[in-house]
């Protein structure tokens, strides 16, 4: 349930953009749809045994906040990149990220040292430990130096989308990586996809042949 409620973090910059008179073509508005649905539905997991109920909640209540930052983030991305130079906004977004990140390392490491290692943890100082874990070396460097590079590269193409189309529309197509995802994984990693995940691919893609095929 957490990956399609995140999945729609398009919905708010589709929001704003139709609030600020953006008007795309009818064949447009129905490939939006079929994206944002079709996103939300590739991003199903199955449920897992032994999940309870309290523990969904809270899933659900951080995957809500996940789609609006998401969705801020490209809308305010589309704002920016209307009124200044696009490297520029690129290098402050990351350089805002790493001071944030470094903020939470400090944070989840004072954390996990005050506790101090117990049996029976809870998940939660887990994770603040695996947050704190040494820096990758060798191969593993040089993946997360790719990620880096593919995520600065996406920023940037996106924000220059939004300078060429309606930010309602680029933001449905920039929201599709987790078809993305799901396609990769299938074809690299040899992994089954449900088939409600098969038929949200299909969906989205449908909807940005729509997109592209009836400009305005």
């Amino acid at each position: 349930m957490v990956g399609p409620i995140a999945a729609t973090a398009a919905i708010v910059p589709l929001a704003v953009g139709l609030a600020t008179n953006e008007r795309p073509t009818s064949p447009q508005v129905l490939g939006m749809c079929l994206a944002v649905a079709g996103v939300a539905t590739a991003a199903y997991q199955p449920s897992r045994p032994g999940v309870g109920r309290k523990r969904l909640a809270v899933g659900v209540g951080m995957a809500l906040l996940a789609a609006l930052g998401f969705g801020s983030f490209f809308t305010l991305i589309g704002i920016a990149s209307g009124r200044g130079a696009l490297g520029w906004i690129v290098f402050v977004n990351r350089v805002t990220g790493v001071i944030l990140l470094a903020a939470l390392l400090t944070f989840f490491g004072r954390r996990s040292r005050r506790r101090g290692s117990s049996p029976g943890q809870p998940p939660e100082l887990e994770s603040s430990k695996a947050v704190t874990r040494a820096p990758p070396s060798g191969d593993d460097a040089l993946a997360v130096a790719a990620i880096g590079l593919l995520s600065v590269g996406g920023t940037f193409l996106f924000a220059t989308a939004t300078t060429l189309g309606l930010l309602s529309v680029v933001s449905v197509v920039g929201a599709l990586y987790p078809v993305t995802t799901v396609l990769l994984a299938t074809l690299l990693l040899h992994e089954r996809i449900h088939r409600l995940q098969r038929a949200g691919t299909a969906a989205a893609l449908l909807g940005v042949a729509l997109i592209a095929g009836f400009g305005s």
